[in-house]
C-alpha cells in the first residue's frame, strides 16, 4: 500500500470513529429510587480522596540516591536533613505508594510491608546522612 493510501485510510478511519463517538449515547439511568442521591455521592467521593493512593506523594529520590521532602505549601521551607520529617514523610509515601518506593529504591513490596508494620527497622538508605558522613 503507498504512503498515501496509508494515510487516507488513517484518516478515514478517524473521521468513522469520531463520527461513531459523536452519534453514540448510553442508556440514561431512570431517575427514581435507583439512582444515587447527592448523599451518597458526597459519601463515596470522600472516601475516594480519603484513600492512600489519593494522597500526593511526600518524596522523590534525589541524585544522592536518597529521599527529598516535596513541598505543596507555599512560604514554608521543609528540611531535607531532619531526620524525623524524612523518615515520617517516607513511612507515609510507603503507607500511600508503595509501588512508588519499590521501584525508586530497590525494596522488596514485603519488605515495606514490614517496616509499615513495625516488624522490620526503617532502612538507614532512606534517611538523610548525617552531618559527619557529608563530604566538605
Amino acid at each position: 500500500m503507498s504512503k498515501a493510501g496509508s494515510i487516507f485510510l488513517l484518516v478515514a478511519l478517524a473521521a468513522i470513529a469520531f463520527f461513531l463517538g459523536t452519534r453514540w449515547h448510553p442508556a440514561q439511568a431512570p431517575a427514581g429510587a435507583d439512582a444515587p442521591s447527592a448523599e451518597i455521592t458526597a459519601v463515596q467521593e470522600r472516601a475516594i480522596s480519603e484513600a492512600p493512593a489519593s494522597q500526593p506523594v511526600r518524596t522523590f529520590r534525589g541524585p544522592d540516591g536518597r529521599p527529598h521532602l516535596i513541598n505543596y505549601e507555599t512560604g514554608k521551607t521543609l528540611d531535607d536533613h531532619d531526620i524525623a520529617l524524612v523518615r515520617g514523610a517516607v513511612l507515609e509515601d510507603m503507607r500511600n505508594h508503595p509501588n512508588n518506593i519499590s521501584g525508586a529504591y530497590d525494596i522488596p513490596m514485603a519488605d515495606i510491608q514490614l517496616i509499615v508494620s513495625g516488624s522490620k527497622p526503617f532502612p538507614d538508605q532512606l534517611l538523610p546522612e548525617t552531618e559527619a558522613a557529608q563530604p566538605r
